[in-house]
């Protein structure tokens, strides 16, 4: 995308082939299930093909890129953390590449952002705290010389606070909790105009969700905690759209076990793990909630497995 949250599911034909790529988003994956994951491995093996054959071509490539980071995004969901973590390395090598190319490529130089950022997260919680650092700290500096140049450019802004949010999840998981509450609190000082103006975009829908809730875990009093989380889910349970989204329903799953009300998270676990959503961070909470959450064995046979 350069409009990487939005776009309809399209095909393309190239060369006699159908592409279908349910739009090349960055940020937005249906539901898990096992039809997007065909899909997805389909589109990725395409676009590779295209860009063997078309070396030179750095359109295709950067095509190719995009769909590799999807499906890398896309296997993190389903709990396939070794094979998304080289994906969207390897999504982030191609965008690399393409930057030494076209260095004042804005396009190219927020993809680098982005996949910096959601690689760093997907390091974070494999226990990489370095690399995620390392990561993430990219993706804030491409990101503040982006929007420091266009304060107006929604686009760029929500990727600014992710990256924000991801800076708030490292510091706390350092211990570093004050700084942590100022990374989270900044992020949503981003998104809280942008969700009032379009409540039922998902991407900023996500992230607001994701940075309030952070916001709440470190927050340094109880009430102001309560009072984050309850607001967070009752946005999440009044949204009449995106209410299939895994991630949506994992957020509210969150915000229910921290305000210790686990016998009404109970159906949303039970409708995740029908789906197949095993979220590293998700898997990461039950636990700590001492709340069973087998792998869904029948559902990574329908994927074929990892």
């Amino acid at each position: 995308m350069d409009d990487e949250g939005g776009g309809e599911d399209r095909g393309e034909h190239r060369g006699g082939v159908e592409v279908h790529r349910a739009g090349l988003h960055e940020i937005a994956e249906p539901p898990v299930c096992g039809d997007h994951f065909a899909e997805y491995r389909a589109d990725d093996a395409i676009e590779t093909r295209l860009s063997e054959r078309n070396p030179l071509d750095n359109s295709q490539r950067e095509d190719t890129l995009r769909v590799r980071a999807i499906l890398g995004r896309t296997l993190a969901l389903a709990g396939d953390f070794t094979n998304a973590i080289r994906d969207l390395q390897q999504s982030l090598d191609m965008a690399t590449q393409l930057s030494s190319f076209e260095p004042r490529d804005r396009g190219i130089q927020r993809l680098l952002a982005l996949y910096s950022s959601q690689l760093a997260r997907l390091q974070r919680l494999s226990g990489d705290t370095s690399a995620a650092t390392s990561s993430n700290t990219k993706a804030l500096t491409i990101l503040e010389a982006l929007t420091t140049k266009d304060q107006g450019n929604q686009a760029w802004q929500g990727d600014y606070a992710e990256a924000l949010t991801e800076q708030a999840a490292e510091l706390y998981a350092g211990k570093h909790i004050e700084a942590a509450h100022e990374s989270a609190q900044k992020a949503a000082n981003i998104l809280a105009p942008m969700l009032a103006k379009h409540p039922d975009e998902r991407d900023t829908l996500l992230r607001t969700m994701t940075a309030e809730l952070w916001l709440a875990s470190t927050a340094t009093d109880a009430q102001t905690t309560n009072s984050l989380r309850e607001h967070a889910l009752r946005i999440m349970q009044q949204v009449k759209v995106h209410t299939d989204d895994p991630r949506l329903l994992g957020l509210e799953c969150e915000a229910l076990l921290a305000l210790d009300r686990k016998a009404d998270a109970q159906s949303a676990i039970k409708q995740l793990w029908n789906a197949g959503y095993r979220d590293a961070g998700f898997v990461a909470l039950l636990q700590r909630e001492h709340i069973a959450y087998p792998v869904n064995k029948t559902f990574t046979q329908r994927i074929g497995g990892f």
